[in-house]
């Protein structure tokens, strides 16, 4: 799907959606600009005390010192499976 048509759609569910109160976790959907895109994911630890062993976004929990979603995912991306953030064209949040 060309990336104009994929970040129209994206900014057009957005505007539907409604938060009642602020999230504590975010994830990262990252999709490869490729001519056969990709989806990274990430397998949890089999030695995790929730979902070990299942497959996953990149993301998790905010720290205090988050100051927006869009912060926690890409933190969490590059903790996790060492994306540099400033390669990340954000399409939506």
């Amino acid at each position: 799907m060309e990336e104009h048509l994929l970040t129209q759609k994206l900014q057009q569910r957005l505007r539907f959606s409604t938060r009642i109160q602020e999230a504590q976790a975010a994830v990262l959907i990252a999709i490869t600009n490729e001519n056969n895109p990709k989806v990274l994911l990430t397998r949890r630890s089999i030695h995790m005390n929730n979902h070990a062993g299942e497959v996953s976004f990149p993301g998790g929990k905010r720290d205090p010192s988050d100051t927006s979603n869009i912060v926690v995912a890409l933190r969490e991306a590059q903790e996790e499976t060492a994306l540099n953030p400033f390669d990340v064209q954000l399409l939506g949040d």
